[in-house]
């Protein structure tokens, strides 16, 4: 049996990795709440709140990035 030792910088670099997957998830889950409002906008004209074009733009630019 093999045994395989994690170091300190080995458990740094899971943890990020779930933070930065929970992140991607939480941006995930804004985009598919506020897609409503993309088609209204496109469909009636009824405008976006600058706050969530704002948040929508800050999800896509972190689910783009590697």
């Amino acid at each position: 049996m093999k045994l395989q030792i994690r170091t300190r910088a080995d458990l740094e670099a899971e943890r990020a990795q779930v933070e930065r997957d929970a992140a991607r998830a939480k941006a995930q889950a804004y985009l598919a709440a506020t897609d409503w409002m993309v088609v209204r906008q496109s469909e009636t004209g009824a405008a976006m709140a600058d706050t969530v074009l704002a948040a929508r733009a800050e999800a896509r630019a972190l689910l783009s990035a590697p």
